[in-house]
């Protein structure tokens, strides 16, 4: 077909319905160094169908229906530079498919439907410098995919459905200095997807789903200038996070959802020339942030929500004016506020309204006789003055004396006796504003109910409690002056504990059953000669509210004010009331 035409150097076969090239079409084309065969019908591609390319440099394919390429197809084209297979039908990459290519340089296949790629697949590609493999479907990098690629410099895996690295897989690509794995589904950066990228120069990772990095995930990659995070799910920046970029004179991160800077988070990017963090949820930042970003010469932290209140006084007092991005920093709330800079405003315009941070009972609160202890919280500044109404309406503060007593961080405690159950109001009150929350108290306290034992020579002495989920029992032992006292503790079926107390005279001995959440708790008493240990039980614990909201109430197998009587070498018990 091509007879005659040995010193044609390009030729344009695009856009016509080639479905097929016949063995020694371009046999008469020796030195042929352009071949452009786009937009036609090819769908395999065989071994011999390029014989006598052998001087070409340039071969393109693109907008084909290949689905396939034989083993050795480009065996002929050894001198081949570039290859461009870029909108076709290949979905998998197999050994052999690229053999006789040693001198290529530049491969395209992007555009393809590519999900698998074999190991050895690029065996034969060592002076592969640029391999473009955007908008495939590779679900995941394997260790072994790049084999071969020694030399590789550019590699892009942009737009694939990418949502794993596995550890080493860029052991095989030393020299690459520009990677590309935007737009993709990565959640997580791990500490080893990046080793033996010891020459990257440019890393994008921007467009995915990446909200953790692990510390130490960026230590292989020394020498990394350019690093693109923009638009993924980190909501916060560690210090560490970005630890071994000793180069690094880029870093973008807007659009994320970054509202929270720990301190010392750029510290030991000494090289950062540029760090974007625009676009984010950013409300306050740490004292010692400011100094971070000061030494940074182009900082852009424009569209954050800066609330301009209390919490980020301390980073105001570091502004001097003296830097850019100080302009940026346009308060959303509170609304009074809105859109004035904040390096404009007064410290002591910095409030915060006051708030309750808790109203609750004391995590020790006192269930004798004494009553308990109620502890109100709040925080605000300027710090809020709080009070305390009792249920009989009078109001109680810290200057009042009495009952209350305060803490550190606008913390007050009350003491709550018997006689005061109702509803205590804690009211949190500064000059710009007030807030309360509510609480109620039932207390009611008893006098304990006795039981006496008088123990049998024989038989043990039982009685069960009924356990109120959570609540501990309390049992006051007196022991035999002469002898130890053994009882036995039953929380389980068939497992009885026994517990022996030596006595001391005229000392009683407490100890506490934490009870089973659903079962009684039986307590065994084991007789011993002569010993008369008297047991005192609280009949009621003052009805707290338990976890679930109702009153708590102690109560035995027994009933109220009953006295048992054990008396030696009898056989059968008097009950008296």
């Amino acid at each position: 077909m091509f007879r005659g035409l040995r010193q044609l150097l390009k030729l344009y076969l695009k856009k016509n319905d080639i479905y097929d090239i016949q063995t020694g079409t371009f046999s008469a084309t020796v030195k042929l160094w352009h071949l452009y065969l786009d937009q036609n019908n090819l769908t395999n591609l065989r071994s011999n169908m390029f014989t006598g390319l052998q001087y070409l440099q340039n071969l393109s394919l693109k907008y084909n229906n290949i689905n396939d390429i034989q083993a050795g197809t480009f065996s002929p084209t050894s001198n081949l530079k570039s290859l461009h297979l870029d909108m076709n039908k290949l979905s998998g990459l197999r050994f052999g498919m690229f053999t006789g290519l040693g001198n290529l340089q530049e491969l395209h296949l992007e555009c393809n439907v590519i999900n698998t790629i074999q190991t050895g697949t690029f065996n034969s590609t060592s002076n592969l410098i640029s391999l473009n493999f955007y908008m495939n479907k590779l679900p995941s990098l394997k260790s072994g995919m790049f084999i071969g690629l020694d030399n590789l410099k550019r590699l892009g895996l942009q737009w694939n459905i990418i949502s794993d690295i596995q550890a080493k897989t860029f052991l095989s690509t030393p020299q690459l200095e520009d990677l590309y794995l935007y737009c993709n589904r990565l959640t997580r950066l791990g500490y080893n997807m990046f080793i033996g990228l010891r020459n990257l120069r440019s890393l994008r990772l921007d467009d995915n789903d990446i909200s953790s990095i692990q510390t130490g995930t960026f230590n292989p990659t020394t020498n990394l200038i350019s690093l693109y995070l923009p638009t993924n799910e980190l909501a916060k920046l560690r210090a560490g996070m970005f630890i071994g970029l000793n180069y690094l004179k880029r870093l973008t991160l807007w659009c994320n959802n970054i509202s929270d800077i720990q301190s010392g988070t750029f510290t030991g990017l000494g090289s950062l020339s540029s760090l974007n963090l625009g676009e984010n949820r950013i409300k306050v930042l740490p004292k010692m942030v400011y100094r971070e970003l000061s030494s940074i010469s182009n900082v852009n932290i424009n569209n954050n929500p800066w609330q301009c209140d209390c919490k980020i006084l301390p980073f105001r007092t570091q502004m001097t004016g003296s830097y850019e991005f100080e302009n940026q920093m346009l308060c959303s709330h509170p609304a009074n506020l809105l859109g004035h800079k904040l390096k404009d405003l007064d410290p002591v315009d910095l409030i915060c309204e006051p708030t309750i941070v808790r109203f609750e009972r004391h995590k020790d609160y006192n269930t004798s006789t004494q009553g308990q202890s109620l502890v109100c919280e709040a925080s605000g500044f300027p710090t809020p003055d709080i009070t305390v109404t009792l249920p009989s309406g009078l109001n109680k503060t810290v200057q009042s004396g009495g009952w209350v007593t305060v803490g550190t961080n606008s913390t007050v405690t009350i003491d709550v006796t018997a006689d005061a159950a109702g509803l205590y109001v804690c009211t949190a009150t500064s000059p710009v504003g007030s807030t309360f929350a509510s609480l109620c108290v039932n207390i009611h306290l008893d006098k304990p109910t006795s039981f006496t034992l008088e123990q049998d020579l024989h038989k043990p002495t039982t009685f069960t409690i009924e356990p109120d989920p959570g609540k501990p029992r309390t049992f006051t032992i007196e022991p035999d002056p002469a002898k130890p006292t053994t009882f036995t503790i039953e929380p389980d079926p068939g497992k009885p504990t026994t517990f022996t107390i030596e006595p001391d005279p005229g000392k009683f001995t407490t100890f506490t059953i934490e009870p089973d959440l659903d079962r009684p708790t039986t307590v065994l008493f084991e007789p011993a000669l002569k010993s008369s240990p008297g047991l005192t039980v609280p009949r009621n614990l003052g009805k707290p509210e338990n976890s679930n909201g109702k009153p708590y109430n102690f109560r035995t197998s027994l009933n109220i004010f009953t006295t048992f009587y054990y008396h030696q070498n009898f056989r059968q018990a008097r009950k008296q009331q």
